[in-house]
């Protein structure tokens, strides 16, 4: 919902650090997450191929809140 409100304006910059923080800590987890669950299982390549789009994202989003992103 967050998202969806600011989706207008650009990612980064000083009033949209907290949109981009929580948006890399929501990929960041969600990555670890599929990541410890498909190593539990023999049919692993569907979570892992989440967990790799997952960490995409999570670079992402590192790279506009600790580089020099969208400022």
């Amino acid at each position: 919902m967050t998202n969806w409100m600011v989706k207008g304006s650009r990612v980064g910059g000083i009033y949209n650090r907290p949109i981009a923080v929580g948006n890399l800590l929501h990929f960041a987890v969600g990555a670890i997450t599929l990541g410890r669950f498909a190593l539990r299982g023999p049919e692993a390549w569907p979570p892992l191929a989440l967990a790799a789009i997952y960490t995409l994202f999570a670079l992402a989003f590192g790279v506009v809140v600790f580089g020099r992103g969208a400022e």
